[in-house]
């Protein structure tokens, strides 16, 4: 009796090890298939934020990570939506679901958001914001104090550039006051809201 019930403990154990290893090598096959480079996407940590805006005369807010800075002047907004909170999400993508068109010339891709505003009713309606009435003032900025840097956008369905030239003056005023010495930054004026790139334009390189 005694003889029997160490035979069945014994193979019990080794079924126990044999579904052990099985288990293991399953763990590590699926660990050598998941991507590890920085470039693939389930290695891509999003940045997500949200930016509260009342009317007024002009409201300037920056992303907790101050990378984004908005600027809405009280003239973008209709006159029906004055009562409203505007809500502006930021949500950061990853750079290789950006492929730009030949046309915009050589181009670095430093970093990719979606912009979106959304008014925020008493009744507690989110209504999105196709178009302001005005230009919204945005900058993207990075620790890399580079003079070739723009913006891309795609408002609609074409790829815009926009360089630093171009930014409006009250940017240029801005970045004194809110920006750490020694960044980057480049600057655009738009009616609508969408995708904003900022690149470094490498086509005089050399």
């Amino acid at each position: 009796m005694g003889t029997g019930f160490a035979v069945v403990w014994g193979l019990a154990l080794l079924v126990i090890a044999a579904l052990a290893v099985v288990l293991a090598l399953t763990l590590r096959r699926g660990t050598r298939a998941t991507p590890s480079d920085g470039g693939e996407p389930d290695s891509f940590q999003p940045f997500e934020d949200r930016l509260l805006f009342q009317y007024e005369e002009s409201v300037v807010r920056v992303s907790t990570d101050a990378r984004v800075i908005v600027r809405i002047a009280g003239i973008a907004w209709e006159a029906g939506w004055r009562g409203d909170l505007l809500r502006l999400d930021v949500i950061e993508q990853a750079p290789h679901t950006v492929d730009f068109p030949s046309e915009l010339g050589d181009l670095e891709l430093l970093v990719v958001y979606d912009l979106a505003a959304f008014r925020m009713t008493e009744a507690g309606t989110d209504i999105a914001v196709e178009r302001f009435m005005e230009p919204v003032d945005v900058i993207l900025t990075t620790d890399r104090a580079d003079r070739d840097l723009g913006i891309v956008t795609r408002p609609d369905s074409t790829w815009v550039l926009a360089t630093s030239a171009s930014a409006p003056a009250s940017l240029r005023e801005l970045e004194g006051a809110e920006l750490p010495p020694g960044s980057g930054w480049a600057a655009v004026a738009t009616t609508r809201l969408g995708r904003v790139c900022l690149v470094r334009l490498r086509g005089d390189e050399n």
